[in-house]
């Protein structure tokens, strides 16, 4: 649950804003619902969605400031950094499904899997078979069934918060531009032409890093 934060002082001014708009501020830091947060600070109207918009951009300067200070706060209070969810998506990843089994091939209780694979599991189902019915009906073993976390989805945001899918070209002799004049063929004279810049495509490449087994 998210609790109302007042507002500290200001190192420097800020717009003029009436106390309701303020209000609506504090409203939005709760739920980022620009039209609840327009009714509860007590904006009315048929058109309040319009309206929150307009608040929205009314407030928007102000507003960029609260929520850095909200995730500030916030970060100060779950104690996660960058590192500490860097490496949850490793786990989510990288996971290895061979180490849910022992060397029978029997799947380990949850409390028993390593770690790290228990990380990347999304959700789990265990209950009871039974065969025949009515004063027949026994038990025959269990299912167990679980559902693990997007693996290419997970692989992708570490792709992207480690800077793997940036293409930065390095420029070379190949790719500088070349200038094309153009003569006429009577007097020799350059005729009036913008020379076009022509550029070596570079071939754009995607690396797919590999890491052993945690």
């Amino acid at each position: 649950m998210i609790q109302r934060l007042a507002f500290p002082a200001r190192r420097k001014p800020l717009k003029a804003l009436t106390p309701k708009q303020l209000r609506f501020i504090e409203e939005y830091l709760l739920d980022h619902n620009a039209t609840q947060a327009a009714i509860r600070a007590g904006y009315k109207g048929k058109y309040i969605d319009r309206l929150a918009h307009q608040l929205l951009e009314k407030t928007r300067d102000v507003l960029k400031v609260r929520l850095k200070e909200q995730r500030e706060e916030l970060r100060g209070k779950v104690s996660i950094t960058r590192e500490r969810w860097l490496k949850e998506l490793i786990c989510c990843g990288f996971y290895d499904p061979g180490k849910m089994f022992d060397n029978d091939g029997k799947p380990f209780e949850i409390a028993e899997m390593p770690p790290h694979l228990r990380r990347a599991i999304a959700g789990f189902e265990f209950y009871e078979d039974f065969q025949g019915k009515g004063e027949s009906r026994r038990p025959v073993g269990y299912t167990k069934k679980f559902r693990f976390v997007d693996k290419l989805n997970a692989l992708k945001q570490i792709g992207e918060a480690l800077g793997y899918f940036d293409t930065v070209p390095i420029p070379d002799e190949s790719n500088s531009p070349m200038n094309i004049v153009f003569v006429s063929p009577d007097d020799k004279k350059p005729m009036a032409a913008q020379p076009p810049h022509v550029l070596t495509p570079i071939p754009q490449v995607t690396y797919v890093g590999s890491r052993g087994e945690r």
